[in-house]
């Protein structure tokens, strides 16, 4: 602090130094509200248990090639996707379903994960539910 400085605060009354110091308090921080996963975890799991039940119906489709044909056909209405999905797959399942009308569903799931869901003991990128 300079020596002027030092001399114009001592000069200064003793309300006005009140004014010219500021106190800082320190408000009670709130922690960070916790992000809603709930209702998109209860909408994954929802999506598995419709996948099991129309495999055990007997209403799907595996494989990209199959389910492309089936949705070009119009015969499947509804595209689970695995996350690791390529991305020329998605591209292609993103122009057909927008084309013919078909809701595609980008599943958290990997394909792993995908083909247990379904009851099979190889990988599923894509599944396609029939009508």
């Amino acid at each position: 602090m300079c020596i002027d400085m030092k001399n114009e605060l001592d000069a200064l009354p003793e309300n006005d130094l009140a004014r010219t110091e500021k106190k800082t308090t320190a408000k009670p921080v709130k922690p960070a509200a916790a992000k809603k996963a709930e209702p998109i975890v209860d909408r994954e799991l929802a999506m598995h248990k419709d996948i099991a039940q129309q495999v055990k119906a007997g209403k799907v489709l595996l494989g990209s090639k199959s389910v492309i044909r089936g949705v070009k056909e119009t015969t499947v209405p509804t595209v689970y996707a695995a996350s690791n999905c390529p991305e020329g797959l998605k591209q292609q399942l993103t122009y057909y379903a927008g084309r013919f009308g078909t809701t595609v569903h980008y599943l958290e799931a990997d394909s792993a994960a995908l083909g247990e869901i379904c009851g099979k003991p190889f990988t599923a990128l894509v599944v396609g539910v029939k009508k």
